[in-house]
């Protein structure tokens, strides 16, 4: 039976799936300069981030939502209980969380949802400090690619 679910997990987490594995957090280092900034006003939400090689990663300090919606889907709501049980997140008065460490997520997109507590695509909501979204940004490195490539 050990084997089957760690062959189980292996198949989800090739399929990109983390629902077998813990969340991971951002081991120490220093913090590069490009920023990304995530804010919903009327929830009382704002959450920084980095692209770095480990992944998408919510630095410390950020507010993420208490109120998830339904629509959030199973896959992210796991993940967001995972992330309470583990201390990550940590339940503040206003109903709201906070995130005690840096969590690193497989996408901007996976980040944004959990802070928002409703899917949300991360490539056009994460704002550089002029307030361009990633996904301009990658538009922009990609056509200053040589080639396009």
């Amino acid at each position: 039976m050990v084997e089957f679910l760690e062959h189980l997990g292996l198949v989800a987490q090739t399929a990109g799936f983390s629902y077998f594995t813990k969340a991971k957090v951002r081991s120490a280092g220093p913090t590069p300069a490009a920023q990304f900034s995530l804010h919903k006003v009327k929830q009382g939400l704002k959450a920084q981030a980095i692209q770095s090689d480990e992944g998408f990663v919510v630095l410390a300090g950020s507010r993420g939502s208490g109120f998830p919606t339904e629509a959030l889907g199973k896959g992210y709501a796991l993940q967001r209980e995972e992330l309470i049980e583990q201390g990550v997140m940590k339940l503040e008065s206003d109903g709201n969380y906070l995130f005690t460490v840096d969590a690193v997520f497989a996408s901007p997109s996976a980040a944004a949802s959990i802070v928002a507590g409703y899917p949300s695509s991360g490539y056009q909501n994460w704002l550089d400090q002029n307030g361009v979204s990633l996904k301009s940004l990658l538009e922009k490195e990609k056509l200053a690619a040589p080639n396009g490539e």
